[in-house]
């Protein structure tokens, strides 16, 4: 029997896409841009949330939503221990401890029983990690935090464009957090993410 590949992600690059990246670097679109602001106003539209900012990557998106909800030196912050190094090394390149909660047993995604018993009063944030499109359990989530007084961060990386119920992931929380890294639902290269600051706060 002859050995098979198995593509576990294949997007689809065409001569348009070759001629959109062309036609950015002939109008000098390589940064912020009108073109950085649609992508923002759509995906803002499409994830029925109040804004979207695109930054370099989603670990520049998990650093900044940290950085807005108060993390620093001598913070804790509590992640799940399956997830891309990200999640934790943007909480420790602000200088705080992380702290890190098993995960379910049939699925991925934080055990949101076990967060409580690693809290301390250090503890600032707490970044769920939607793995995969799975949803992390936010209503038991998001009981927890205001019971202890936490901001949320949800790290939807891997949730582009995934939904819960009515409502898309990544936008359950004060924050959520996406990849436009090349293997993402949208793929713009190495960069692009994006951050959302919803309207309230917990």
């Amino acid at each position: 029997m002859s050995p098979s590949t198995i593509n576990w992600w294949n997007i689809q690059l065409d001569e348009s896409d070759a001629q959109a990246a062309a036609d950015a670097i002939r109008n000098r679109c390589v940064s912020q841009s009108a073109r950085t602001a649609q992508l923002e106003a759509e995906l803002a539209a499409r994830l029925q949330a109040p804004h979207v900012v695109c930054t370099t990557s989603g670990t520049s998106a998990l650093i900044m939503a940290c950085l807005a909800s108060g993390v620093g030196p001598g913070c804790e912050v509590v992640v799940p221990n399956r997830t891309a190094l990200a999640t934790a090394h943007a909480a420790m390149l602000l200088g705080a401890t992380v702290r890190t909660v098993d995960v379910c047993p049939d699925a991925q995604i934080i055990d949101e029983d076990q967060i409580e018993s690693v809290l301390t009063d250090k503890t600032r944030v707490l970044v769920p990690v939607h793995m995969n499109g799975k949803s992390c359990r936010m209503d038991k989530i998001m009981a927890i935090a205001r019971r202890h007084h936490l901001q949320v961060v949800e790290d939807a990386c891997q949730a582009l464009f995934s939904r819960h119920g009515d409502r898309s992931l990544g936008t359950q929380a004060r924050f959520g957090c996406f990849s436009l890294g090349l293997a993402k639902m949208i793929a713009v290269g190495q960069g692009g993410g994006g951050v959302l600051p919803l309207r309230r706060r917990l």
